[in-house]
């Protein structure tokens, strides 16, 4: 009998399983031990619980099994559908959810920092813009933007090419017409 697949926005909401997540999304399919070189942070223990987790959530899936040394090693995939994809979050879970995310960009970003590369080589930058625009725009945006990220979605590595976060958050501000105009 198959485990009960049930999205819950309290146990998505982590650090870990978030790091998880982006880490299968840029390297699928992947081991648990290429995972944890890259969240050498996490305890190999804790790392196994936060994928069997992921794994009953449904929001990872396994993409093969290979013998090794008498013992099998599982790669893992992102589930076929988006994670947190059945999750209907308001209120309290909608911040939190923000709140993990942003910790999860202030920790990736940090590590880049302790590493004292150059930022102006590797094309760190960050802004942030206010835009008048109706729902309906604001939907255009995003399908924008979405196609535009979608080309480089999936590539393989190779030499020159190396991971790059790129993070768009969209949300409205203040009340509807509230935004004061600059002189």
């Amino acid at each position: 009998m198959a485990k009960e697949k049930k999205l819950c926005a309290e146990e998505l909401i982590n650090p870990v399983r978030i790091r998880i997540i982006g880490y299968c999304r840029a390297h699928a399919p992947c081991t648990a031990k290429q995972i944890g070189s890259d969240l050498a942070d996490v305890p190999q223990a804790s790392l196994y619980r936060h994928i069997r987790r992921l794994l009953e959530m449904g929001i990872l899936e396994i993409d093969h099994e290979t013998p090794v040394r008498g013992l099998v090693e599982r790669s893992y995939r992102l589930a076929a559908h988006a994670p947190g994809e059945g999750l209907s979050l308001e209120g309290r879970e909608l911040l939190d959810l923000f709140y993990t995310l942003m910790l999860t960009l202030f920790g990736d970003f940090a590590r880049y920092a302790e590493r004292t590369e150059d930022p102006e080589r590797d094309g760190v930058g960050f802004t942030t813009g206010i835009y008048r625009l109706t729902d309906a725009e604001g939907a255009a945006v995003a399908r924008e933007i979405g196609a535009v990220l979608s080309r480089y979605l999936d590539r393989e590595d190779a030499p020159g090419r190396r991971l790059r976060r790129i993070t768009w958050i969209t949300s409205p501000i203040g009340e509807e017409g509230s935004m004061e105009k600059s002189s």
